[in-house]
């Protein structure tokens, strides 16, 4: 009886490791399949990779140009600025003029009945 049963389990453990290891068999098969898949990308990758890498110039004529365009930006904003505070003496000055035409306007028709 004891023989049996010592036999029965042992028959029981074999074929779980022999379970075991036909899934890690499957599993290795399966890893290697997408290991081999993921080295061949990565000659492509390298390139990109490399490409990349020798890019930072380009950042940095970016980055002057985006610099240039602020100062350039900041300087029209100062313009107009300056126009708007400005703006009330220009109105003063084309008031000043108007009234000074309108003056000599007012002397020439007092004159034309005179001629």
């Amino acid at each position: 009886g004891e023989a049996l049963t010592e036999l029965s389990f042992d028959i029981t453990n074999k074929i779980s490791e022999l379970k075991q290891a036909r899934q890690l068999a499957t599993d290795i098969t399966t890893h290697g399949a997408r290991l081999y898949e993921l080295l061949a990308m990565e000659v492509d990758l390298r390139e990109l990779r490399l490409s990349a890498i020798s890019k930072p110039l380009e950042v940095e004529k970016m980055e002057k140009g985006l610099k240039e365009k602020l100062a350039y930006i900041d300087n029209e904003i100062k313009n107009t600025k300056n126009k708007l505070d400005n703006i009330g003496s220009d109105e003063a000055n084309l008031a000043s003029k108007i009234d000074k035409k309108e003056k000599s306007t007012d002397c020439d028709s007092a004159l034309i009945p005179l001629l």
